[in-house]
């Protein structure tokens, strides 16, 4: 099956005499040297004057807000092409390439794992000391530390983003792209090299870029996630293509028991600030969430939120958004704005006010139930719910059934 889109048209307006204009694939400079629109510096300046144009959100979503923070890293004998930062300390590393003959593709792969594995060895300081030495990015000069170039947007003191960091350094949790023109490394080839590298927790994933021109005038950059990552244990690495056939497993099939599967990295950071709050709460979380699954309720993960959602009548619902960072409280604001948009929210209503009877605090009860404030207002704790968690579970059964049933009368 083949990976490539079709080409792709441009409608001046959306009504049937819109007139269709097609746009054409922007030649690139070939091996050799000869005449083109783009090179991989091209590409790795557009990255680092528009790092929004990488598919973060869907690669990793605890990376969206990512900034650019330098190019031609100093790492391991050679210069990475693209370092992006999020504000709370996660670190990326981006190589740009363009697919010119099957030497180059292998080689970025082990490339960008070898300046990923001689990161896991470094500290802050030797972070920070790379990035003085590197190209700045575009919103910055040369010779910045690396926290006053993000300190403007993080809500993290120095301390605490030089520990976020150090964390991720130690660890070894990157997000590592490649990014190019078309990448068409057969999956074994590039699982090989990964499995090389189990001892790092990152998430890597093929990006590609495709450009087109517009016979009026401008150009048209196509992104997409061609394959990824999507879970790394101690000895097994999987590695899917996005939308396409089943993930390749090196290194044997990983034994998955409740809650305990494999965990991205945005799922490992909303796990680790709940345990920051108390010991052992994620593992709680992670069973109930499975045992969720057989009644067609699920998780999403955003950057600042775990997103409990369901199926009524083939639409997906909002059953409640967990915020780590806020006391680990569920928020159930959007299931009652939906429900009321649907024109009733009886049974929205119905549905968290079972949940606040099983608070164990009187007065955090009573706040719960109370309209009108600006803070709090139908938040409730993890904790105490996960405490009586048979009767969470018969709430959001007898809520979908109720919602169900209103919405086909």
């Amino acid at each position: 099956m083949t990976r490539q889109f079709g080409q792709p048209f441009l409608l001046t307006a959306l009504d049937q005499d819109s007139p269709a204009s097609p746009l054409y694939p922007v030649k690139r400079e070939a091996a050799t040297g000869s005449p083109g629109l783009y090179n991989e510096l091209w590409l790795q300046n557009l990255i680092a004057r528009h790092p929004e144009i990488l598919p973060l959100a869907d690669v990793e979503p605890l990376f969206a807000d990512a900034r650019s923070i330098c190019t031609e890293l100093p790492v391991a004998g050679g210069y990475a092409d693209n370092l992006l930062v999020t504000p709370d300390g996660d670190i990326s590393l981006v190589e740009c390439k363009l697919w010119k003959n099957p030497q180059a593709r292998r080689e970025v792969i082990g490339q960008i794992l070898d300046y990923a594995a001689t990161l896991a060895r470094w500290d802050y300081e030797q972070l920070d000391k790379a990035v003085r030495l590197a190209l700045p990015g575009p919103s910055y000069v040369k010779n910045i530390p690396l926290y006053d170039r993000l300190k403007s947007e993080s809500e993290l003191s120095e301390a605490a983003f030089i520990d976020a960091v150090s964390r991720n350094l130690r660890q070894g949790r990157f997000l590592l792209l490649i990014a190019g023109d078309g990448i068409r490394e057969g999956l074994e080839t590039m699982a090989d090299y990964l499995q090389r590298h189990v001892g790092l927790h990152f998430t890597l994933a093929l990006v590609e870029l495709a450009i087109f021109s517009h016979p009026a005038g401008g150009y048209f950059v196509q992104p997409r996630t061609l394959a990824r990552t999507v879970e790394i244990k101690r000895d097994v690495i999987t590695l899917a293509p996005a939308a396409y056939p089943p993930p390749l497993v090196v290194g044997g099939p990983p034994v998955e028991t409740v809650g305990q599967r494999g965990m991205t990295l945005t799922e490992e950071e909303m796990y680790r600030q709940l345990d920051a709050l108390e010991p052992g709460l994620s593992a709680r979380l992670r069973t109930f969430l499975t045992s969720l699954e057989p009644l067609g309720i699920s998780q999403e993960f955003s950057d600042k939120t775990i997103k409990i959602v369901g199926l009524i009548n083939d639409e997906v619902w909002p059953l409640g958004a967990i915020y780590p960072s806020f006391y680990g409280k569920l928020s159930f604001e959007t299931l009652i704005s939906k429900a009321r948009k649907k024109g009733d929210d009886r049974h929205a209503q119905t549905f968290y006010r079972r949940l606040v009877e099983l608070i164990a605090d009187p007065e955090s009860r009573a706040a719960a139930l109370k309209q009108g404030t600006k803070t709090g207002t139908r938040m409730l704790p993890l904790q105490d719910l996960l405490a009586a968690s048979p009767k969470w579970t018969d709430a959001l059964v007898d809520f979908l059934r109720t919602q169900a049933q209103e919405e086909q009368t």
